[in-house]
């Protein structure tokens, strides 16, 4: 799914080893029913959609391989999917769009987050609606009623994160924020929800149409 900018150095170090561990003693029927993925009948495992692109997830080696390329996904991606795996618990979505600072420790990372996510977006893209719905569109996102724009990314099935961008005017600036269901920290825990907003900052920017 390509490079992640500066996330690629975000190290989710030992949260995703105790991950690991308890997902391969796991039962996954018992893990897609937590996660919404879909059991294997044919084999012990799940297949797991990544903006909509599906990843089946092997148990209890737990290798994962991108079903469109027959690779493995990259190792960010790997992590992301077993602490997602192993964090679900099976809460039903909320249908409430949620700030990121409404996340479990989310008003600490706040200011750092917006700057490389919403913020990082309006310098690129400023009024430029045209060359934003295309880049979004592009990552398996839905139009949907946030801002004047908005979007919404299929991260995975119990994973989804809202774009709401509002175009400016004479009076004020353009501005971009990413929105949480309210049930994301069952799912993924915060640093990483910021992770993944910014890996979405960084595609959309490298989606934009070139002249």
């Amino acid at each position: 799914m390509g490079d992640l900018g500066h996330t690629d150095r975000y190290d989710l170090g030992s949260a995703v080893e105790r991950a690991r561990k308890r997902l391969a003693q796991d039962d996954p029927a018992e893990v897609a029913r937590r996660s919404g993925a879909e059991p294997l009948t044919t084999e012990s495992g799940l297949l797991l959609p990544f903006l909509a692109r599906p990843h089946r997830v092997s148990f209890p080696s737990l290798a994962i391989v991108d079903l469109e390329s027959g690779k493995p996904p990259s190792p960010w991606l790997e992590n992301l999917v077993l602490l997602h795996l192993d964090r679900a618990d099976g809460e039903p979505l909320a249908h409430r769009w949620i700030a990121f600072q409404e996340l479990p420790d989310g008003t600490f990372y706040f200011r750092a987050f917006q700057g490389y996510s919403g913020d990082a977006l309006v310098r690129e893209f400023g009024n430029e609606a045209d060359s934003l719905r295309p880049a979004c569109l592009a990552l398996a996102a839905e139009p949907v009623e946030l801002g004047n724009i908005g979007f919404r990314f299929p991260v995975f099935p119990r994973v989804p994160v809202g774009l709401a961008y509002w175009l400016g005017d004479d009076e004020f600036a353009p501005r971009a924020r990413f929105l949480f269901d309210g049930s994301a920290g069952h799912y993924l825990p915060t640093d990483a929800l910021a992770v993944v907003g910014g890996w979405l900052t960084g595609r959309i920017i490298r989606g934009k149409p070139r002249a």
